[in-house]
């Protein structure tokens, strides 16, 4: 698996560095090798945003966990599986090793959201942001059954109930 957290948003004009920084969103992804990915809009990336999320994600079997090297990983991820099978990628490193041991998964899940925001998006809520990270995890995650999304979407349009725009906007009335 891989874990590491990355930044949207923090764009304010004429408010300062400070101000900027503090509009940034943090975003926690967690990618198996080969396989799914998960990313989740988190509080900050401290400690105690990061741990309960990968404790309900991350199996105590897993057989290796690859972060970045920020400290904070250090205190999270050996409370969830041993010592031996966590793996820290230095990314200036990384580049001159061409090792097996990379990050670069989950950071490539990173790149083709932050593309679709630029892309498709354009422009993001706070609020939905939780809905747009899900979308993408569910493309990203189906991408290689491109054969059989239109069968798939036709089942279920055919078959289940349209959902209301108070359900979509999750507004309270």
């Amino acid at each position: 698996m891989e874990v590491d957290e990355s930044y949207l948003g923090g764009r304010i004009t004429r408010r300062g560095v400070k101000a900027a920084k503090d509009a940034k969103i943090a975003i926690l992804g967690i990618a198996e090798r080969g396989g799914r990915v998960r990313l989740q809009k988190i509080d900050n990336a401290k400690a105690a945003s990061i741990k309960p999320v990968l404790k309900a994600t991350v199996s105590p079997e897993t057989k290796q966990v690859v972060t970045d090297g920020s400290p904070v990983y250090g205190f999270v991820v050996p409370s969830i599986v041993p010592v031996s099978q966590h793996k820290v990628v230095i990314h200036k490193e990384e580049i001159a090793e061409f090792g097996e041991v990379s990050n670069k998964t989950v950071e490539g899940a990173f790149s083709l959201f932050k593309r679709g925001v630029v892309g498709s998006y354009h422009k993001l809520s706070k609020d939905h942001l939780d809905s747009y990270l899900q979308e993408f995890c569910w493309r990203y995650n189906r991408r290689k059954l491109q054969p059989w999304m239109f069968d798939t979407l036709l089942r279920e349009v055919a078959t289940k109930k349209p959902m209301t725009y108070k359900t979509l906007t999750r507004e309270v009335f």
